[in-house]
């Protein structure tokens, strides 16, 4: 989708346009902008833990006059990277956002900075070629901040990747409402894996620097420009081991799963690999209805109304709930969070709590008279 918004004139709106953008593209809600004017940052304008991290990310906000000929410069991108080092608690992963246009210098200089590994997070930059390109597919933020501009409704959805774009560009693709509104999560967890090892093996045995998705309707379309390879053919799932050909079983695992409902289709076009699947329309729905699972972080849980919070995305509709408790800073806000899980289940739900191991939690699992709730350590 080829669009052009104008760039907010000012960096309070900058500012909560990537706050909105990120909180959708991590999907966490809890997203937040750091501190307020006059406060130190450490170069961290909006923090949150992506869904696919348990680490922090963290978010700077540049807003750039181009007419002035103000542009992002890599003094000014390693100085904020270097404030960053400070924020708490360390982040695994930096944007700096910016009204500046795509630069090839700026993309050299960071793709640099991560191979050196001068600093102890990933570093990335997002134009707002990237920014603009992202709020075109979202609905609710196009609308709240263009509302005056008019962009053709599509039922395509599209992205161009390379070697070089980051988690935050793949997941957001897969974060677009429109994606959401034609797959179902639970086929998301299927086709998400497959199309991140067959990007991972063209750049790294097709030697592609590029990489195209396009999802429309019951049609999903990844193209790469490497060396000529058709999956369908080449890929040998009985190669399979925990050192090499972890695509090839991913790939066969995924054509076993929903065998005859797609149908996958290679061709060589115009120097690119060109692969499609059809899909029935029965699986692009499909939903899990009896399992859910969580990943919670008590490290940062105060208190009984945070564990409230934390217990109220547990759902009341799936048979098995586990949760995975990735560390623990208060015990008596851990037990307020599972007396709050179980009192929201339903009699016929089960819970399995898999918790780190640690002394204080050795008879965890007595305190609590429920046949629901079985505790496992790690």
């Amino acid at each position: 989708m080829d669009i052009r918004l104008p760039i907010p004139k000012n960096w309070q709106d900058f500012e909560t346009i990537c706050h909105r953008l990120w909180t959708e593209i991590w999907n966490d809600l809890d997203a937040q902008k750091n501190g307020r004017q006059g406060q130190s940052q450490c170069g961290v304008d909006v923090f949150g833990k992506p869904i696919y991290s348990k680490y922090y990310h963290g978010v700077q906000c540049k807003d750039k006059d181009n007419r002035l000929g103000s542009v992002l410069t890599t003094t000014e991108l390693e100085n904020e990277c270097n404030k960053a080092k400070d924020f708490k608690p360390q982040i695994s992963a930096y944007t700096l956002a910016t009204t500046s246009q795509r630069d090839e210098g700026i993309q050299e200089f960071y793709r640099k900075l991560n191979e050196d590994k001068a600093f102890p997070f990933n570093v990335n930059v997002w134009s707002w070629d990237d920014i603009e390109a992202e709020i075109a597919y979202r609905p609710i933020i196009l609308n709240h901040f263009y509302s005056n501009i008019q962009i053709p409704e599509t039922n395509v959805a599209a992205i161009r990747l390379n070697r070089h774009s980051t988690k935050d560009h793949f997941h957001a693709f897969f974060s677009r409402p429109i994606i959401s509104e034609t797959i179902s999560k639970k086929f998301k967890s299927y086709l998400m894996p497959l199309v991140y090892e067959l990007i991972d093996n063209s750049y790294l045995y097709g030697k592609a620097s590029q990489y195209e998705i396009k999802i429309e309707k019951n049609k999903i379309v990844l193209k790469d420009n490497g060396i000529p390879f058709d999956p369908i053919s080449e890929l040998d799932a009985s190669k399979a081991s925990s050192k090499s050909n972890i695509g090839s079983f991913v790939f066969k695992t995924f054509l076993d799963k929903f065998e005859g409902k797609i149908k996958a289709t290679y061709t060589r076009t115009d120097d690119f690999n060109v692969l499609k699947f059809i899909v029935d329309d029965t699986i692009l729905n499909i939903e899990d209805n009896t399992h859910f699972e969580l990943s919670v972080d008590l490290k940062e849980a105060y208190g009984r109304e945070n564990a409230k919070h934390l217990a109220s995305k547990i759902p009341t509709d799936k048979d098995e709930v586990v949760l995975n408790v990735t560390d623990i800073f208060n015990v008596s806000v851990f037990v307020e969070f599972t007396q709050e899980a179980l009192q929201r289940m339903t009699d016929k739900q089960t819970l399995t709590i898999s918790l780190p191991r640690h002394e204080y939690l050795s008879s965890f699992g007595s305190w609590f008279n429920d046949d629901r709730l079985t505790i496992k350590m790690r």
